[in-house]
């Protein structure tokens, strides 16, 4: 009975949780959390500088209603994993927060530097905890034992690359919230397939729940933003999932989308400070599809199609 009782409760949560964004979206525009847009940006963008950000907060608080009512009415499913892969959400969901608040309220946000600093320091005190053994798994191609000092060190290097990756890929409106949804939904058919821990599992939906909350009303013309709150938390759940389902390496198929808008950016960055020189229109790459003629819309449908073409590759090699 207890099950039944867990189902209707996250139900009620989400169809809450929907009502709740609507209706409390006019508070952040009183608070005048509205979005910073680059002035180097596409010129289509310049009429996002009204719309408010900062709603990863949303998501911190209704994750952590999903962690809680699990708790109290599925408490053998709540283990060290659901605690683990919640801790890990919340420290760079509040480190996101931290950037947001000091770019609005501040003028600046953090320098590249503190954070990615923050973001390494974080990301190794969480691997020591959370996944001290670990098992770098190719599906049959390789299995690669790690020491403890080296799975802290992958650990940590999957965390940050995934929070940055999809922090970069939050620049279209419902962009990062499509594609990582397709890879979402990959872990949850992986991890009820494979039979692993019910917390991975519950983790995955509940990413989903949160995502699919704001969806709504992140997509074009986006009535609010997720800001860097909610990038680099769903960015730091993703990796998480991905190295306690052992499946860092089809990951990278998966989340292809991300890969690449990481790459425009670091071949932007390296190409100009070398050769005075651009390769791409504007990075992260999305951007030069759009000083190219693309619509938003057309780029966000076309990112979430190859997401979604490389999640089912990555699920036909995990099962073959």
């Amino acid at each position: 009975m207890s099950f039944y009782w867990f189902i209707i409760a996250q139900t009620l949560i989400f169809l809450i949780s929907f009502c709740f964004v609507k209706y409390t979206l006019p508070i952040f525009k009183k608070l005048k959390c509205k979005q910073l847009v680059r002035e180097d940006g596409p010129k289509s963008h310049l009429y996002k500088k009204n719309t408010p950000t900062m709603g990863g907060l949303y998501f911190i608080l209704f994750m952590t209603i999903y962690i809680l009512v699990t708790y109290v009415l599925k408490p053998f499913v709540f283990d060290g994993t659901m605690l683990g892969l919640y801790i890990l959400f919340m420290m760079f969901g509040l480190l996101g927060f931290i950037d947001d608040f000091c770019k609005l309220y501040m003028s600046k946000g953090l320098s590249m530097t503190v954070k990615m600093c923050l973001q390494i320091l974080l990301s190794l005190i969480w691997s020591y905890y959370f996944m001290p053994h670990h098992t770098i798994n190719a599906p049959g191609l390789m299995s690669l034992e790690l020491s403890l000092t080296q799975s802290i060190i992958w650990g940590s290097f999957v965390i940050v690359a995934s929070a940055n990756a999809i922090n970069f890929t939050d620049g279209l409106d419902g962009l990062m919230i499509q594609t990582v949804l397709m890879v979402m939904f990959g872990f949850i058919f992986i991890s009820y397939t494979l039979d692993q821990s019910p917390s991975l599992f519950y983790m995955g939906v509940f990413s989903c729940l949160v995502l699919l909350m704001v969806y709504p009303f992140n997509t074009y013309p986006a009535k609010i933003f997720i800001g860097d709150t909610g990038s680099m938390s769903i960015g730091a759940i993703v990796a998480g999932l991905a190295l306690l389902q052992n499946i860092e390496i089809p990951f990278i198929l998966m989340g292809i989308v991300f890969v690449v808008e990481t790459l425009s950016v670091a071949i932007q960055i390296i190409s100009f400070k070398l050769f005075k020189k651009r390769v791409f229109k504007m990075a992260p790459i999305h951007h030069s599809f759009e000083l190219s003629g693309w619509h938003e819309q057309e780029i966000v449908r076309l990112f979430t199609i190859i997401t979604l073409i490389g999640t089912f590759i990555a699920l036909w090699w995990i099962k073959g």
